[in-house]
């Protein structure tokens, strides 16, 4: 269960619009990186891990998000107790959209 009273005088942190800049960096590095390969599908150990890097920092952002939304919904009264994972919560209110459905396949 969420208490509205777990963040301190009133302010709870979003870190997700920190990861902006790094994942923009990381986007660039992978557009400069000088692709040579033996065929169309093999990729470098260095593409392999950029890219790993861009997928975990863009799940870390979603996340903050949700946890935000989550909290934000439940202050406003909008949301009773809610006692799972932030993702459960985009399930809930996006069930039927197609934007869960694509969001859903990944999991």
């Amino acid at each position: 269960m969420h208490d509205s009273n777990d963040n301190v005088d009133g302010y709870l942190s979003v870190i997700g619009s920190n990861y902006f800049y790094p994942l923009s960096l990381i986007f660039e590095k992978l557009d400069e990186y000088k692709i040579s390969r033996n065929n169309e599908v093999q990729v470098s150990a260095d593409e392999n891990g950029y890219s790993a890097v861009a997928i975990v920092i863009s799940i870390l952002m979603l996340e903050s998000y949700l946890s935000k939304t989550m909290s934000t919904l439940l202050e406003l009264k909008k949301l009773d107790e809610f006692d799972g994972p932030a993702y459960d919560l985009f399930k809930c209110y996006f069930n039927n959209s197609e934007i869960y459905k694509k969001f859903a396949s990944y999991l």
